[in-house]
């Protein structure tokens, strides 16, 4: 595995894959969506302690990833449910982001943090 440009490349028997960062952003993405706590992703940067949620959209840009010679670090950001216990939502989050990327992408991941930005109410639906 080799990092070039923005890019991680991957040699194979019959070639090389190149995946975008962004790429594996998105499949961390949606694993951290599909897990139960999370109301939704955030924005990195904290400005006077307002947290901006995204839309799913946009959820992408709230998962940074790192490439590494042998892996990759992902960083996400995220908004979880009030009366919860926030330690395991966030472990749950690590779990699904792991299996996701490693078996979609096939990248080992060497680590992931989970920054929670913030802890808001569910809103009941009729």
């Amino acid at each position: 595995m080799t990092k070039e440009a923005n890019t991680i490349q991957i040699q194979t028997d019959l070639g090389t894959i190149t995946i975008s960062p962004t790429a594996i952003a998105g499949v961390a993405s949606r694993a951290v969506l599909q897990t139960y706590g999370v109301v939704g992703m955030a924005l990195p940067s904290l400005r006077d302690g307002l947290v901006e949620m995204l839309s799913r959209d946009h959820s992408k840009r709230g998962v940074i990833v790192h490439s590494l010679d042998d892996g990759v670090i992902v960083d996400v950001y995220v908004v979880l449910a009030y009366g919860l216990r926030l330690s395991e939502v966030a472990n749950n989050i690590k779990e699904n982001v792991r299996f996701a990327v490693e078996n979609t992408v096939g990248i080992p991941v060497k680590q992931i943090n989970v920054h929670i930005q913030s802890v808001r109410p569910v809103e009941a639906t009729e």
